[in-house]
């Protein structure tokens, strides 16, 4: 199930966006989470406890939150990139519609202009 050529057999086949299907399948498998926990983790997820790699997640079907369990470094790691990754998307679709946004701005007063 986390054998690396059926890993990159699925990113390749069904993650061609790069979304993370890879990451969210690694991380159902290492830690036993339900599928709505893994995808509706925080940023923050994760942290080290007495040097122990740590996940931390919200358990709502039961009403338990801000739960930890004990995850491998290869998870921590894995998490960890995914943040960057995230980050780094975030901030090009806020650079993206402050351009949008000012472009706008930029059409609004031309327009103001012409009448």
């Amino acid at each position: 199930m986390a054998d690396e050529a059926n890993l990159a057999r699925l990113a390749e086949k069904y993650d061609s966006n790069v979304i993370g299907l890879r990451d969210i399948w690694q991380t159902l498998i290492a830690t036993g989470r339900r599928l709505g926990e893994v995808v509706n983790l925080r940023l923050d997820c994760t942290s080290l406890y007495n040097g122990l790699p740590m996940l931390w997640h919200d358990q709502t079907k039961v009403g338990n939150y801000d739960e930890a369990i004990r995850i491998p470094d290869t998870v921590h790691q894995l998490l960890a990139q995914r943040r960057s990754k995230t980050i780094r998307k975030i901030r090009s679709i806020i650079v993206l519609l402050i351009f949008i946004f000012e472009a706008l701005i930029d059409l609004a007063r031309l327009g103001r202009r012409m009448k």
